[in-house]
């Protein structure tokens, strides 16, 4: 994801690779220096080498909201990842406000994709990324089986649970590293509190409270990105819930009519 989007601007804000000098014979036969603009390298996807603070994107991606990407003090270990939660990677554009963490968090254009790739199918992940891309035809019928998706097979029923995000969250977080296998900590950052961190933002407020409406609204704007016609995604269970009350009021005003 990252190399397809190597050029878009809220990736380039993190590339600080240095130009380079360049000498060209102008027309007239002089020579002048001219700077060129170089980007950060290509990630290769086969394995997780140059990753992590070692790349200006992924350092960039990994590093916080209340601090600006410093790439010298985060590698020789003058700062470290380890100061809170709020990543950069986790955030609508990679941007947020420190004095408004909430704002945009979880809503990465990045854990969407992951998120699809992971629990509906890849091939979801691949039409939500254009929404300008027509539907795909209906493949012809055929007799064989048709393989469930992880979705199914857990029976997530069409809802993103706090749990699966938190999932999610872990796993894009630790694609940026360097870890080339499981790990419970990456710079300061442990993997399974991170976990625990995510399932709380949602799971922790009490009921009734503005926090609760806050983490409601954003599993319902889950719901839409990755289940948006399913019968029980909360995007559609709204409507349900609107007609119901509809119909449940006129009916109650008829009863009274008669009654008179």
């Amino acid at each position: 994801m990252i190399n397809q989007d190597h050029d878009r601007p809220e990736l380039l804000v993190f590339d600080h690779t240095p130009s380079i000098k360049e000498t060209r014979r102008q027309e007239d036969g002089t020579e002048v220096e001219v700077l060129i603009k170089q980007k950060a390298p290509i990630l290769n996807p086969t394995n997780r080498l140059n990753r992590g603070i070692e790349h200006d994107i992924t350092g960039g991606l990994l590093s916080t909201i209340d601090l600006d990407w410093i790439r010298a003090s985060l590698r020789d270990q003058t700062l470290h990842l380890g100061g809170n939660y709020w990543a950069r990677i986790f955030y609508d554009k990679f941007q947020g406000n420190k004095k408004r963490v909430e704002d945009g968090f979880l809503k990465s254009r990045y854990l969407v994709k992951g998120y699809m790739v992971i629990f509906p199918a890849p091939s979801s992940a691949d039409a939500q990324e254009d929404e300008n891309t027509p539907p795909a035809k209906k493949p012809p019928r055929t007799t064989k089986p048709v393989r469930k998706t992880v979705a199914d097979i857990v029976g997530m029923n069409g809802k993103v649970s706090p749990r699966s995000l938190a999932y999610v969250v872990v796993i894009v977080y630790l694609c940026l590293t360097t870890a080339t296998q499981w790990t419970t900590e990456y710079y300061g950052v442990s993997m399974l509190q991170l976990y625990d961190f995510i399932v709380d933002f949602f799971e922790g407020p009490k009921p009734g409270t503005a926090a609760k409406a806050r983490a409601d609204a954003l599993l319902t704007w889950w719901n839409k990105k990755i289940f948006p016609s399913h019968a029980a995604s909360a995007a559609t269970h709204q409507t349900t819930v609107n007609s119901r009350a509809m119909l449940k009021a006129q009916r109650r005003a008829m009863e009274l009519e008669t009654v008179q």
